[in-house]
Protein backbone atom coordinates (compact mmCIF):
# COMPACT_ATOMS: atom_id res chain seq x y z
CA UNK A 1 0.00 0.00 0.00
CA UNK A 2 1.29 3.66 -0.76
CA UNK A 3 1.26 6.16 1.52
CA UNK A 4 -0.23 9.44 0.46
CA UNK A 5 1.83 12.65 1.41
CA UNK A 6 -0.96 15.09 3.32
CA UNK A 7 -1.59 18.51 2.28
CA UNK A 8 -1.89 21.55 4.65
CA UNK A 9 -3.91 24.07 2.59
CA UNK A 10 -4.14 27.78 3.58
CA UNK A 11 -7.49 28.98 4.18
CA UNK A 12 -7.37 31.81 2.17
CA UNK A 13 -7.30 29.38 -1.11
CA UNK A 14 -10.39 29.65 -3.99
CA UNK A 15 -11.23 26.68 -5.02
CA UNK A 16 -9.81 26.99 -8.10
CA UNK A 17 -6.35 27.31 -6.39
CA UNK A 18 -7.62 24.09 -4.44
CA UNK A 19 -7.81 22.07 -7.74
CA UNK A 20 -4.47 23.11 -9.09
CA UNK A 21 -3.07 22.41 -5.83
CA UNK A 22 -4.32 18.89 -6.16
CA UNK A 23 -3.49 18.17 -9.65
CA UNK A 24 -0.35 18.81 -9.63
CA UNK A 25 0.57 16.71 -6.64
CA UNK A 26 -1.40 13.98 -8.55
CA UNK A 27 0.76 15.08 -11.80
CA UNK A 28 4.19 14.60 -10.05
CA UNK A 29 3.32 11.23 -8.61
CA UNK A 30 2.21 9.59 -12.14
CA UNK A 31 5.04 8.53 -13.49
CA UNK A 32 5.21 5.79 -10.43
CA UNK A 33 1.40 5.22 -10.81
CA UNK A 34 0.80 1.29 -12.62
CA UNK A 35 -3.20 2.49 -13.06
CA UNK A 36 -5.20 5.00 -12.80
CA UNK A 37 -8.93 6.26 -12.96
CA UNK A 38 -11.26 9.30 -11.70
CA UNK A 39 -12.08 10.07 -8.74
CA UNK A 40 -14.07 12.88 -7.05
CA UNK A 41 -13.90 14.71 -3.30
CA UNK A 42 -15.49 17.37 -1.44
CA UNK A 43 -13.58 20.12 0.25
CA UNK A 44 -15.16 22.11 2.91
CA UNK A 45 -14.58 25.16 4.83
CA UNK A 46 -15.98 26.32 8.18
CA UNK A 47 -16.29 30.39 8.41
CA UNK A 48 -17.02 31.64 11.53
CA UNK A 49 -17.81 35.53 12.70
CA UNK A 50 -17.36 36.03 16.37
CA UNK A 51 -19.23 38.17 18.77
CA UNK A 52 -17.34 40.58 20.75
CA UNK A 53 -17.10 38.21 23.63
CA UNK A 54 -15.10 35.98 21.20
CA UNK A 55 -17.85 33.38 20.78
CA UNK A 56 -18.72 32.09 17.94
CA UNK A 57 -22.10 33.64 16.71
CA UNK A 58 -22.93 32.18 12.69
CA UNK A 59 -21.14 29.44 10.87
CA UNK A 60 -20.90 29.70 7.26
CA UNK A 61 -20.11 26.23 5.30
CA UNK A 62 -18.41 26.34 2.06
CA UNK A 63 -18.35 23.45 0.28
CA UNK A 64 -16.20 22.66 -3.36
CA UNK A 65 -16.58 19.54 -5.41
CA UNK A 66 -13.33 18.45 -6.82
CA UNK A 67 -12.99 15.74 -9.33
CA UNK A 68 -9.62 14.93 -10.74
CA UNK A 69 -9.36 13.41 -13.95
CA UNK A 70 -6.94 10.42 -15.29
CA UNK A 71 -5.79 10.69 -11.29
CA UNK A 72 -4.26 8.98 -8.37
CA UNK A 73 -6.16 5.41 -7.73
CA UNK A 74 -5.35 5.77 -3.44
CA UNK A 75 -8.66 4.59 -1.95
CA UNK A 76 -7.75 4.73 1.41
CA UNK A 77 -7.67 8.36 3.08
CA UNK A 78 -7.28 9.55 6.49
CA UNK A 79 -7.78 13.05 7.85
CA UNK A 80 -5.36 14.30 10.25
CA UNK A 81 -7.62 16.94 11.77
CA UNK A 82 -6.15 16.89 15.33
CA UNK A 83 -3.46 20.09 15.14
CA UNK A 84 -4.16 21.89 17.99
CA UNK A 85 -4.51 25.44 15.96
CA UNK A 86 -8.04 23.98 14.67
CA UNK A 87 -9.20 24.62 18.02
CA UNK A 88 -8.24 28.21 18.25
CA UNK A 89 -10.03 28.99 14.79
CA UNK A 90 -13.28 27.11 16.46
CA UNK A 91 -12.83 24.19 14.54
CA UNK A 92 -13.50 20.59 15.39
CA UNK A 93 -10.52 18.44 16.32
CA UNK A 94 -10.50 15.14 15.43
CA UNK A 95 -9.27 12.24 13.44
CA UNK A 96 -11.81 11.07 10.52
CA UNK A 97 -11.30 8.05 7.86
CA UNK A 98 -12.31 9.77 4.01
CA UNK A 99 -12.36 6.93 2.36
CA UNK A 100 -11.66 3.01 2.71
CA UNK A 101 -9.76 1.52 5.51
CA UNK A 102 -6.38 2.92 6.85
CA UNK A 103 -4.25 0.40 9.13
CA UNK A 104 -2.68 1.48 12.30
CA UNK A 105 0.49 1.11 10.58
CA UNK A 106 2.31 1.45 7.09
CA UNK A 107 5.34 0.87 5.98
CA UNK A 108 7.25 3.47 3.51
CA UNK A 109 10.68 2.94 1.58
CA UNK A 110 12.43 6.40 1.84
CA UNK A 111 15.29 5.60 -0.72
CA UNK A 112 16.39 1.89 0.21
CA UNK A 113 15.84 2.85 3.92
CA UNK A 114 12.33 0.91 5.63
CA UNK A 115 10.36 2.92 7.73
CA UNK A 116 7.10 2.63 9.67
CA UNK A 117 4.56 5.48 9.64
CA UNK A 118 1.46 5.62 11.71
CA UNK A 119 -1.04 7.45 9.81
CA UNK A 120 -4.16 7.66 12.93
CA UNK A 121 -1.70 9.02 15.51
CA UNK A 122 1.90 9.48 14.62
CA UNK A 123 3.58 12.96 15.01
CA UNK A 124 3.04 14.09 11.07
CA UNK A 125 2.69 10.54 10.73
CA UNK A 126 6.39 9.56 11.84
CA UNK A 127 7.31 10.28 8.89
CA UNK A 128 8.14 13.34 8.89
CA UNK A 129 7.83 13.78 4.78
CA UNK A 130 9.00 17.38 4.38
CA UNK A 131 12.80 16.28 5.26
CA UNK A 132 13.17 13.19 2.92
CA UNK A 133 15.38 15.20 0.89
CA UNK A 134 17.71 16.47 3.62
CA UNK A 135 18.03 13.02 4.87
CA UNK A 136 19.01 11.62 1.76
CA UNK A 137 21.42 15.04 1.51
CA UNK A 138 23.18 14.48 4.89
CA UNK A 139 23.45 10.72 4.26
CA UNK A 140 25.39 10.81 1.09
CA UNK A 141 27.97 13.06 3.05
CA UNK A 142 27.96 11.54 6.78
CA UNK A 143 31.10 10.32 8.37
CA UNK A 144 33.43 8.73 11.46
CA UNK A 145 30.96 8.95 14.22
CA UNK A 146 27.88 10.56 14.01
CA UNK A 147 25.16 12.46 16.18
CA UNK A 148 21.25 12.76 15.51
CA UNK A 149 19.86 14.92 17.73
CA UNK A 150 15.81 15.01 18.41
CA UNK A 151 16.42 11.37 16.58
CA UNK A 152 12.39 10.04 17.14
CA UNK A 153 11.96 6.82 15.33
CA UNK A 154 15.30 7.49 13.90
CA UNK A 155 14.71 8.22 10.45
CA UNK A 156 17.80 10.62 9.88
CA UNK A 157 20.14 8.36 12.16
CA UNK A 158 19.16 5.26 9.61
CA UNK A 159 20.45 7.39 6.29
CA UNK A 160 23.34 8.75 8.48
CA UNK A 161 24.20 4.79 9.43
CA UNK A 162 25.45 3.49 5.68
CA UNK A 163 27.89 6.00 5.45
CA UNK A 164 29.08 7.12 8.69
CA UNK A 165 30.75 4.18 11.17
CA UNK A 166 28.88 4.71 14.00
CA UNK A 167 25.66 6.91 15.28
CA UNK A 168 24.13 8.21 18.42
CA UNK A 169 20.31 8.13 18.14
CA UNK A 170 19.60 10.76 20.60
CA UNK A 171 15.58 11.16 22.22
CA UNK A 172 14.16 12.43 25.34
CA UNK A 173 11.14 10.32 24.54
CA UNK A 174 12.10 6.01 25.78
CA UNK A 175 8.84 5.16 23.30
CA UNK A 176 10.20 6.95 20.26
CA UNK A 177 13.86 5.43 20.45
CA UNK A 178 12.06 1.92 21.16
CA UNK A 179 10.59 2.39 17.19
CA UNK A 180 13.49 3.68 16.13
CA UNK A 181 15.53 0.32 17.19
CA UNK A 182 12.22 -1.73 15.62
CA UNK A 183 13.02 0.72 12.39
CA UNK A 184 16.82 -0.48 12.57
CA UNK A 185 16.44 -4.14 13.13
CA UNK A 186 13.88 -3.78 9.84
CA UNK A 187 16.70 -2.38 7.46
CA UNK A 188 19.00 -4.57 9.38
CA UNK A 189 21.69 -1.98 10.53
CA UNK A 190 23.64 -2.63 13.88
CA UNK A 191 25.66 0.23 14.03
CA UNK A 192 23.42 2.84 15.86
CA UNK A 193 23.38 3.47 19.44
CA UNK A 194 20.09 4.30 21.15
CA UNK A 195 20.18 7.38 23.70
CA UNK A 196 17.62 8.34 26.23
CA UNK A 197 18.80 12.27 27.30
CA UNK A 198 17.85 15.47 26.47
CA UNK A 199 19.51 17.30 23.86
CA UNK A 200 20.68 20.10 26.06
CA UNK A 201 21.69 18.32 28.60
CA UNK A 202 24.28 15.90 26.36
CA UNK A 203 25.90 18.18 24.05
CA UNK A 204 26.97 20.02 26.88
CA UNK A 205 28.18 16.47 28.64
CA UNK A 206 29.83 15.42 25.88
CA UNK A 207 31.59 18.47 24.85
CA UNK A 208 32.84 19.00 29.30
CA UNK A 209 33.88 14.76 28.54
CA UNK A 210 35.02 14.33 25.45
CA UNK A 211 35.74 17.74 23.20
CA UNK A 212 35.65 17.51 19.34
CA UNK A 213 34.76 13.87 19.07
CA UNK A 214 32.14 13.80 16.28
CA UNK A 215 32.37 13.86 12.32
CA UNK A 216 28.73 14.53 11.98
CA UNK A 217 25.81 15.56 13.73
CA UNK A 218 22.16 16.41 12.82
CA UNK A 219 20.33 19.16 14.33
CA UNK A 220 16.58 18.47 13.17
CA UNK A 221 14.41 19.58 16.64
CA UNK A 222 10.38 20.34 17.07
CA UNK A 223 9.32 24.03 16.29
CA UNK A 224 10.41 25.84 19.39
CA UNK A 225 8.72 28.95 18.46
CA UNK A 226 4.91 28.00 18.41
CA UNK A 227 3.99 31.58 18.47
CA UNK A 228 5.47 35.22 17.40
CA UNK A 229 5.29 35.78 21.22
CA UNK A 230 8.14 33.08 22.15
CA UNK A 231 10.26 33.75 19.28
CA UNK A 232 13.57 35.66 21.61
CA UNK A 233 13.53 32.32 23.93
CA UNK A 234 13.32 29.79 20.83
CA UNK A 235 15.98 32.07 19.25
CA UNK A 236 18.56 31.41 22.64
CA UNK A 237 17.70 27.72 22.35
CA UNK A 238 18.69 27.44 18.51
CA UNK A 239 21.28 29.11 19.18
CA UNK A 240 22.26 26.91 22.39
CA UNK A 241 21.88 23.82 20.16
CA UNK A 242 23.45 24.99 17.57
CA UNK A 243 26.80 26.62 19.61
CA UNK A 244 27.23 23.32 21.07
CA UNK A 245 27.15 20.89 18.58
CA UNK A 246 29.56 23.25 16.37
CA UNK A 247 32.11 22.95 19.26
CA UNK A 248 31.49 19.04 19.80
CA UNK A 249 32.61 18.67 15.52
CA UNK A 250 36.34 17.90 14.80
CA UNK A 251 38.10 19.95 12.12
CA UNK A 252 35.75 19.40 8.57
CA UNK A 253 32.81 18.11 10.53
CA UNK A 254 29.50 18.81 9.24
CA UNK A 255 26.29 20.02 10.99
CA UNK A 256 22.75 19.82 8.73
CA UNK A 257 21.05 21.91 11.22
CA UNK A 258 17.11 22.53 10.88
CA UNK A 259 14.27 24.66 12.03
CA UNK A 260 10.22 24.19 11.50
CA UNK A 261 8.94 27.15 12.96
CA UNK A 262 7.55 29.86 11.06
CA UNK A 263 8.07 32.69 13.06
CA UNK A 264 11.64 31.82 12.82
CA UNK A 265 12.54 33.33 9.06
CA UNK A 266 15.19 32.51 7.12
CA UNK A 267 17.45 35.45 7.28
CA UNK A 268 16.61 35.24 11.73
CA UNK A 269 17.91 31.73 11.12
CA UNK A 270 21.16 32.76 9.10
CA UNK A 271 21.43 35.31 11.69
CA UNK A 272 20.99 33.14 14.55
CA UNK A 273 23.63 30.26 13.06
CA UNK A 274 25.99 32.99 12.32
CA UNK A 275 26.17 34.29 16.02
CA UNK A 276 26.49 30.43 16.77
CA UNK A 277 29.50 30.10 14.94
CA UNK A 278 31.11 33.07 16.13
CA UNK A 279 30.76 32.22 19.57
CA UNK A 280 31.69 28.69 18.96
CA UNK A 281 35.66 30.22 17.87
CA UNK A 282 34.99 28.11 15.04
CA UNK A 283 35.69 28.81 11.42
CA UNK A 284 32.79 27.63 9.91
CA UNK A 285 31.33 27.74 6.19
CA UNK A 286 28.05 27.46 4.77
CA UNK A 287 27.85 24.51 2.25
CA UNK A 288 24.11 24.37 1.09
CA UNK A 289 20.60 26.04 2.24
CA UNK A 290 17.89 23.94 1.83
CA UNK A 291 13.74 23.92 2.29
CA UNK A 292 10.82 21.77 1.69
CA UNK A 293 10.58 19.33 -1.14
CA UNK A 294 8.20 20.00 -4.15
CA UNK A 295 5.30 18.18 -2.92
CA UNK A 296 5.41 20.37 -0.08
CA UNK A 297 5.38 24.22 -2.07
CA UNK A 298 6.23 27.74 -0.57
CA UNK A 299 3.74 29.99 -2.15
CA UNK A 300 4.90 32.88 -2.37
CA UNK A 301 2.05 35.03 -1.30
CA UNK A 302 1.27 32.62 1.72
CA UNK A 303 4.44 33.17 3.86
CA UNK A 304 3.27 30.81 6.57
CA UNK A 305 3.98 27.66 3.76
CA UNK A 306 7.84 28.39 3.93
CA UNK A 307 8.00 26.54 7.17
CA UNK A 308 11.16 25.13 7.05
CA UNK A 309 14.57 25.50 6.90
CA UNK A 310 18.23 23.45 6.71
CA UNK A 311 21.64 24.24 6.47
CA UNK A 312 24.58 22.21 5.60
CA UNK A 313 27.40 23.60 7.55
CA UNK A 314 31.60 22.45 7.70
CA UNK A 315 33.33 22.92 10.38
CA UNK A 316 37.06 24.36 8.80
CA UNK A 317 39.43 24.12 12.27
Amino acid sequence: MRLLALLVLPLCLSAQDLRQIVRRAVELDQKNLAASRNYSFQLRQEERQMDSAGKPKEVKLRTWDVTIVDGSPYRRLVARNDVPLRAKEHLSVSVELLRGSVPDEVEVNEHGIRVVAAPWRGQKTGAFLDQRENRVLIGELARGRALDCFSYHGSFALHLARRADSVVALDVSAEALRRAGENCVRNEITNVELVEADAFDYLREQHRAFGECFETIVLDPPAFAKSRASLPAAIRGYKEINLRALRLLTPGGLLFTASCSFHLTKPLFLEMLQSAAADSGRRVALRAMTGQPIDHPEVITIPETGYLKGALLEVLD
